[in-house]
């Protein structure tokens, strides 16, 4: 590794660790702020399932220095493969949770605790880039994909492409029904413009 890419590595690695818990990786940080970066100033973006906030307050001071409006979506009841990492905490303790984490960071995003296809009926407005990190079931990620990608006019993406170990099936089954040809850095994968349909 170059010393110049052990140095960005060793920064990123050093403010991940800053971070609300969660499984967002050095890696996947690195490549969802580089997505972050391509974004006009003033865009909106939109999280579907935000957990404690931990891949939003990893582009915090992005939002903060580009003006992004940043949308986050959630029930805040968790699923069944990930009822072990909420126990029995109600959603409005999740929820202030992640609100507590992101405000940490000088964020204060809308928030819709309501389920994916709720909020993408109700959101009315241009979205610039949607990250997918909710369900990680075949049918709900393939749903969500399909509710979210005519809404987003410059990049859809999401969270959980594993390609390396064969966890989240699902994951990787609706995204590459859904997307052939799309890209992935570490376990984001990633679409742009036309290319999701739009």
């Amino acid at each position: 590794m170059p010393a110049s890419a052990e140095q960005s590595f060793a920064t990123t690695k050093a403010f991940a660790d800053t971070l609300p818990v969660g499984w967002f990786s050095d890696f996947d940080i690195g490549a969802y702020r580089s997505l972050i970066r391509e974004l006009p100033d003033g865009a909106t973006i939109v999280e579907v399932g935000v957990w404690e906030g931990r891949s939003m307050c990893s582009i915090a001071d992005l939002i903060l220095q580009k003006g992004i409006t940043a949308i986050a979506v959630d029930t805040f009841l968790g699923v069944v493969l990930q009822s072990h990492a909420y126990g029995d905490a109600p959603a409005e303790r999740a929820q202030a949770r992640f609100e507590r984490n992101v405000g940490i960071f000088g964020l204060s995003p809308i928030v819709y605790r309501m389920t994916s296809a709720q909020a993408a009926a109700t959101i009315d407005r241009p979205i610039d880039l949607t990250m997918i990190d909710a369900d990680h079931e075949y049918e709900s990620v393939y749903r969500d994909i399909r509710l979210w990608a005519p809404k987003t006019s410059r990049i859809l993406c999401g969270h959980d492409y594993d390609a390396y170990t064969g966890a989240h099936p699902g994951v990787k089954r609706a995204v590459d029904e859904a997307f052939p040809h799309m890209q992935s850095i570490s376990y984001i994968w990633f679409v742009k413009g036309d290319a999701h349909g739009r």
